[in-house]
């Protein structure tokens, strides 16, 4: 019993488990993004200028994303100054 309330196993689980979630969604995008980030750099590092400025179909060379990405803040900047 807890503030005059008397909880299920099963309510006080969900409870604890939502609260672990709330504090590992705090890190959890800035990891991502720098896991992301990561093997970006890896993965373009390993490429020649000719097989950076390549298309492998009719779209857009492997470089154009790469650069592309970076320009790239809509959704941050939607979200806003979380600091």
């Amino acid at each position: 019993m807890t503030d005059d309330r008397i909880y299920t196993p099963h309510k006080a689980i969900r409870g604890i488990a939502d609260h672990r979630v709330d504090h590992l969604a705090v890190s959890e995008p800035r990891s991502r993004l720098t896991r992301l980030a990561r093997i970006w750099a890896k993965r373009l590092g390993t490429l020649t200028p000719e097989q950076l400025d390549h298309s492998p179909g009719d779209g857009w060379t492997i470089r154009q994303p790469a650069f592309h990405l970076t320009k790239s803040t809509y959704c941050a900047d939607a979200v806003g100054d979380l600091s």
